[in-house]
């Protein structure tokens, strides 16, 4: 909303138009922001159809008209000013001109498929590989070295139960649920 509204005479046009009976569902003032009331009050207004006899706006919501046309007039004026400050950024930015060279249009390509990926099955949640090696190096009191535990994990790299083994031995990099 680039025109700036006066709540207490949008107040008075919506209450205009709410009395006169020309819309079926009334534009709520309470508990909804300025901007929606605006909105709703602008489109209430252009749902209105002129009189058939005389092509004039109905009777009966004069104040509502009249707050109608100012808001209309402002919001022309300002995006003719929006307009008017924009060009001279464009005209300032020209480059001379290049000869332009014509690109062949692209042939549109027809909307892939998705391909149905048969689902993983869930493994159950168990402790994990860190964890059950902390166990059985704690069952041995701290004897087992970290070779004779690769033995029994031998998916895990050397170095990285090397690397467990000493912060364990130092009390730090313990494995979540072990417990001191």
């Amino acid at each position: 909303m680039a025109v700036e509204v006066n709540f207490k005479d949008l107040r008075a046009a919506v209450v205009d138009l709410n009395k006169s009976g020309l819309i079926k569902k009334q534009v709520v003032l309470v508990g909804v922001a300025k901007e929606k009331i605006y909105e709703d009050f602008m489109a209430a207004m252009d749902k209105i159809e002129d009189d058939p006899e005389t092509k004039e706006f109905p009777k009966g919501a004069e104040i509502a008209l009249a707050y109608f046309n100012k808001m209309v007039d402002e919001e022309k004026k300002d995006k003719a000013e929006t307009v008017e400050k924009e060009k001279p950024a464009k005209a300032a930015k020209e480059k001379p001109a290049k000869a332009a060279k014509e690109k062949p249009e692209k042939a549109e390509k027809p909307a892939k498929e998705k391909k149905d990926k048969p689902k993983k099955e869930k493994k159950e949640a168990g402790p994990s590989r860190k964890l059950t090696l902390y166990t059985e190096w704690a069952k041995s009191k701290q004897k087992l070295t970290a070779e004779q535990l690769h033995k029994t994990q031998s998916d895990l790299s050397l170095n990285t139960i090397k690397g467990w083994v000493k912060g364990w031995a130092n009390g730090k990099r313990l494995p979540a649920g072990a417990k001191k």
